[in-house]
């Protein structure tokens, strides 16, 4: 039921817009299945909260190709003019532009959702970047809700709480490195 309606509330955009953090915590809180020995981090939320998400952005994308470009032109013109230019940026490389776009807060989620369909994004880079860049978020949220089962059922531990809390930090900092753009990756180095 949960993933039903993450799907739905990813899929028609606007009107589910900030349910996935909540969704995803709320998975994390309530599956422990398939959880890792050492971080009790569960393998089941995690595949619920990406598949839901991806499936629900996929429905997003699918239904904007099939009638949403009028409704875009008509309501988002300048929105959809800046998406294009945008994409200059990126000489050509429509996988990196919507890797950017996945990780990026210029645009909204539900946006890109539709948008890209608009722009000529092929749906396997669509499919394939949101997989990759939705991960970060979905191991942080899903961890904050096996924390919060965690402290429900057997009261508030700081230590435990905080080695935890750390071990989450590390996964986000190591999982965002993919994500950071080899142009940035050179200046940093230098």
């Amino acid at each position: 039921g949960i993933w039903g309606i993450y799907v739905i509330f990813k899929v028609f955009g606007p009107f589910g817009a900030g349910t996935s953090m909540v969704l995803s915590i709320l998975i994390g809180a309530l599956y422990d299945e398939w959880a890792e020995p050492f971080t009790r981090y569960s393998f089941l939320a995690h595949f619920l909260g990406v598949s839901g998400e991806i499936c629900g952005g996929a429905g997003g994308w699918i239904m904007s190709y099939c009638i949403g470009r009028e409704i875009l032109l008509h309501f988002a013109k300048e929105r959809m003019a800046t998406l294009q230019k945008e994409m200059e940026k990126f000489q050509g490389s429509m996988f990196r532009y919507m890797l950017f776009l996945r990780v990026s807060p210029l645009f909204p989620n539900w946006f890109v959702n539709y948008a890209t369909a608009m722009i000529g994004m092929p749906f396997q880079y669509f499919l394939v970047a949101s997989t990759l860049a939705i991960q970060p978020a979905a191991c942080m949220s899903i961890a904050m809700g096996s924390m919060l089962r965690d402290v429900g059922e057997s009261g508030l531990d700081l230590v435990k709480m905080a080695k935890r809390g750390t071990m989450m930090a590390a996964t986000m900092a190591l999982l965002s490195l993919p994500l950071i753009p080899a142009d940035d990756w050179s200046k940093g180095l230098d």
